[in-house]
């Protein structure tokens, strides 16, 4: 075979690649982060291929820039709702960054060149920039680090006033108040179906559609379609895999195409916890405490402070430690002010109520003592105050009383709908 012929599969996979990054606009983004990559000496090398495809291994939504104003222009006008990671090369750094830097939607920036003397004094001046990088490999190695903190801090949450409480009518209910309780509705009823295979089959649909040009996790795909059975689900969801990035996303959004095409997937892993909590309360004290690390937004932060002795749901299934240390080691210490606050979640609970497990023996990491909490679990704001001059300690409570308040609303607001 002479080297033309060889050449000509790798030609027709890198075209094919390219002409995917190419079309990527061209459907949405259900995972939390897009990666923007800038460089002007970009080209169809085949080391360039094998950057972006390595990439997208690390985030799936990847856009690829030759043109600095384009560039710009692009994400100036970008409206979604994702986190943006920047790559951009030395030289066109010096001159995009300024004009970009400020904006909130750029979570984090890394310089990607082989001249790193050059460019180390004036990057100092810039907070977002995670780093130089000469070599791919310590690129995607800090790369998936800060993915992965970026993605365990998107926490969606809703507060319920104590005033809402009072309130008899789902009309009375403030807005924040309304979409609180038709989220507890919301998964009371997911929760309780019964479920077929087609809804699994409708469920991988949508994950192959949106990876249909990430080998990576096509195989997870694979793999979950051919391999999956219900006492697997705390397994998958502690995976880094399609499962735990697009169904948070679709929670945090409140995105209920997604979080409907996700309901069997919702019920076994409440299920699995169900079950679990079952037998671990027999050797659990009455109560226990656990905590979270968590870097919140400043508003977010607020609102929980005015609303001491309201209400906090957790809008996913919720993942906390026994361990204080660890949990200081997530808060951050404070690294990120102003745009974020670093917050340790202390979490009082009576082990009779609302179904949480320790998760090691079943996680994916079984090194990890890890107490995973049912999706929509509710926990009273017992106070919020100041742990150290950097870091914010959040007081909750989980008992039977507030189980009553919330369940004596929930069936009242049922009754007023079956009403209607």
């Amino acid at each position: 075979m002479d080297i033309e012929a060889k050449k000509q599969p790798i030609t027709r996979i890198r075209e094919s690649y390219f002409s995917s990054v190419t079309d990527m606009n061209r459907y949405e983004n259900l995972e939390d982060i897009t990666i923007i990559w800038l460089d002007s000496q970009m080209n169809e090398s085949l080391d360039c291929f094998d950057t972006q495809l390595r990439l997208r291994h690390i985030i799936n939504y990847l856009l690829t820039f030759d043109n600095i104003d384009a560039c710009v222009d692009y994400i100036q006008s970008y409206v979604q709702d994702e986190k943006l990671f920047f790559i951009v090369s030395g030289i066109d750094g010096e001159l995009i960054i300024p004009k970009i830097h400020f904006l909130p939607k750029i979570s984090s920036i890394y310089v990607f060149c082989a001249d790193k003397a050059r460019h180390e004094q004036w990057i100092k001046l810039y907070s977002k920039i995670r780093g130089i990088f000469i070599e791919k490999d310590s690129l995607f190695k800090k790369l998936t680090s800060d993915v992965t903190f970026c993605l365990n801090n998107l926490l969606p949450i809703s507060v319920l006033g104590r005033s809402n409480i009072i309130q008899k009518s789902i009309r009375d209910l403030t807005s924040e108040g309304a979409t609180f309780m038709w989220f507890q509705l919301l998964i009371e009823i997911l929760t309780h179906m019964e479920y077929s295979k087609s809804e699994k089959r409708e469920l991988l649909q949508i994950c192959q559609v949106q990876y249909r040009h990430n080998d990576a996790e096509n195989k997870k795909i694979v793999e979950f379609e051919t391999t999956y059975s219900a006492n697997q689900a705390v397994w998958w969801y502690t995976r880094d895999s399609f499962l735990f990035r697009l169904l948070n996303k679709a929670l945090r959004t409140e995105n209920f195409d997604i979080i409907y095409k996700f309901r069997s997937f919702i019920a076994d892993l409440h299920r699995q916890l169900v079950e679990m909590h079952s037998v671990q309360t027999q050797t659990l004290s009455s109560n226990e405490t656990f905590y979270r690390g968590q870097r919140l937004p400043f508003d977010e932060l607020n609102k929980l402070k005015e609303n001491i002795n309201g209400y906090l749901s957790m809008n996913t299934f919720l993942s906390a430690s026994t361990s204080s240390e660890v949990a200081l080691m997530y808060s951050g210490d404070g690294e990120d002010r102003p745009t974020l606050e670093s917050v340790i979640f202390e979490i009082e609970i009576s082990t009779s109520v609302s179904p949480f497990a320790n998760i090691k023996t079943v996680s994916y990491f079984k090194t990890e003592n890890e107490v995973l909490f049912t999706i929509g679990s509710i926990f009273r704001i017992k106070d919020v105050l100041p742990q150290t001059d950097t870091i914010w300690l959040v007081q909750l409570v989980m008992d039977k009383r507030e189980n009553q308040d919330i369940e004596q609303l929930t069936e009242h607001l049922k009754k007023e709908i079956g009403d209607k």
